[in-house]
Protein backbone atom coordinates (compact mmCIF):
# COMPACT_ATOMS: atom_id res chain seq x y z
CA UNK A 1 0.00 0.00 0.00
CA UNK A 2 2.81 2.40 0.98
CA UNK A 3 4.56 1.33 -2.47
CA UNK A 4 1.32 2.65 -4.46
CA UNK A 5 1.02 5.83 -2.35
CA UNK A 6 4.82 6.38 -3.38
CA UNK A 7 4.51 5.82 -6.98
CA UNK A 8 1.46 8.30 -6.87
CA UNK A 9 3.04 10.83 -5.23
CA UNK A 10 6.40 10.41 -7.45
CA UNK A 11 3.87 10.90 -10.62
CA UNK A 12 3.49 15.07 -8.60
CA UNK A 13 6.87 15.11 -8.09
CA UNK A 14 8.10 15.04 -11.93
CA UNK A 15 10.54 17.50 -11.98
CA UNK A 16 11.21 18.02 -15.97
CA UNK A 17 8.52 20.29 -17.77
CA UNK A 18 8.42 18.64 -21.18
CA UNK A 19 6.93 15.47 -18.51
CA UNK A 20 4.73 17.39 -17.32
CA UNK A 21 2.79 18.86 -19.93
CA UNK A 22 3.00 15.74 -21.79
CA UNK A 23 0.85 14.26 -18.45
CA UNK A 24 -1.43 17.43 -18.62
CA UNK A 25 -1.84 17.53 -22.15
CA UNK A 26 -2.58 13.44 -22.03
CA UNK A 27 -5.35 14.16 -18.71
CA UNK A 28 -6.84 17.03 -21.17
CA UNK A 29 -7.50 15.07 -23.83
CA UNK A 30 -8.36 11.58 -22.58
CA UNK A 31 -10.92 12.46 -19.84
CA UNK A 32 -13.13 14.30 -21.70
CA UNK A 33 -12.79 11.57 -24.71
CA UNK A 34 -13.60 9.36 -21.74
CA UNK A 35 -16.88 11.59 -20.69
CA UNK A 36 -18.07 11.78 -24.23
CA UNK A 37 -18.27 8.05 -24.77
CA UNK A 38 -19.85 7.73 -21.94
CA UNK A 39 -22.69 10.14 -22.90
CA UNK A 40 -22.72 8.38 -26.00
CA UNK A 41 -23.12 5.23 -25.72
CA UNK A 42 -25.86 6.47 -23.06
CA UNK A 43 -27.44 8.20 -25.51
CA UNK A 44 -27.45 5.03 -27.87
CA UNK A 45 -28.86 3.19 -25.35
CA UNK A 46 -31.59 5.01 -24.77
CA UNK A 47 -32.48 5.75 -28.46
CA UNK A 48 -31.98 2.07 -29.26
CA UNK A 49 -34.47 1.33 -26.41
CA UNK A 50 -37.02 3.78 -27.32
CA UNK A 51 -36.84 2.14 -31.02
CA UNK A 52 -37.15 -1.16 -29.85
CA UNK A 53 -40.34 -0.24 -27.92
CA UNK A 54 -41.64 1.64 -30.73
CA UNK A 55 -40.71 -1.15 -33.10
CA UNK A 56 -42.81 -3.83 -30.42
CA UNK A 57 -45.67 -1.31 -30.20
CA UNK A 58 -46.49 -1.39 -33.90
CA UNK A 59 -45.97 -5.22 -34.60
CA UNK A 60 -48.09 -5.95 -31.73
CA UNK A 61 -50.74 -3.40 -33.28
CA UNK A 62 -50.58 -4.79 -36.62
CA UNK A 63 -51.10 -8.16 -34.93
CA UNK A 64 -54.13 -7.28 -33.22
CA UNK A 65 -55.57 -6.06 -36.61
CA UNK A 66 -55.14 -8.47 -38.04
CA UNK A 67 -56.62 -11.10 -35.31
CA UNK A 68 -59.54 -9.07 -35.32
CA UNK A 69 -60.05 -8.55 -38.92
CA UNK A 70 -60.14 -12.59 -38.94
CA UNK A 71 -62.11 -12.80 -36.21
CA UNK A 72 -64.72 -10.43 -37.98
CA UNK A 73 -64.40 -12.52 -40.81
CA UNK A 74 -65.23 -16.02 -39.27
CA UNK A 75 -68.34 -13.83 -37.71
CA UNK A 76 -69.57 -12.90 -40.91
CA UNK A 77 -69.38 -16.07 -42.10
CA UNK A 78 -71.21 -18.17 -39.71
CA UNK A 79 -73.82 -14.85 -39.88
CA UNK A 80 -74.30 -15.85 -43.21
CA UNK A 81 -74.48 -19.57 -42.54
CA UNK A 82 -77.18 -18.92 -39.88
CA UNK A 83 -79.20 -16.66 -41.85
CA UNK A 84 -79.19 -20.02 -44.12
CA UNK A 85 -80.26 -22.47 -41.73
CA UNK A 86 -83.90 -22.48 -39.56
CA UNK A 87 -84.53 -24.48 -36.42
CA UNK A 88 -86.96 -26.65 -38.32
CA UNK A 89 -83.90 -27.65 -41.12
CA UNK A 90 -81.75 -28.36 -37.61
CA UNK A 91 -84.53 -30.20 -35.91
CA UNK A 92 -85.47 -32.24 -39.39
CA UNK A 93 -81.79 -32.67 -40.17
CA UNK A 94 -81.96 -31.55 -43.30
CA UNK A 95 -80.18 -32.94 -46.03
CA UNK A 96 -79.63 -28.89 -47.73
CA UNK A 97 -78.23 -28.12 -43.74
CA UNK A 98 -75.51 -30.80 -43.86
CA UNK A 99 -74.63 -30.00 -47.31
CA UNK A 100 -74.01 -26.64 -46.33
CA UNK A 101 -72.30 -27.33 -42.91
CA UNK A 102 -69.84 -29.96 -44.97
CA UNK A 103 -68.95 -27.26 -47.97
CA UNK A 104 -68.24 -24.27 -45.00
CA UNK A 105 -65.83 -27.27 -43.36
CA UNK A 106 -64.25 -27.76 -46.70
CA UNK A 107 -63.81 -24.32 -47.29
CA UNK A 108 -62.76 -23.47 -44.11
CA UNK A 109 -60.38 -26.72 -42.68
CA UNK A 110 -59.69 -24.93 -39.31
CA UNK A 111 -63.61 -25.54 -38.54
CA UNK A 112 -64.04 -29.04 -37.29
Amino acid sequence: MKKQLKGVLRLFKIKRLRTRLMIIVSLMVIIPNIFVALFSVNSAKTELQDKMEETTKSSVTLLDNLVDSMIQMQVSNVKMLAGQITSEDISVNSIKVRKLINDYKSQHPEVE
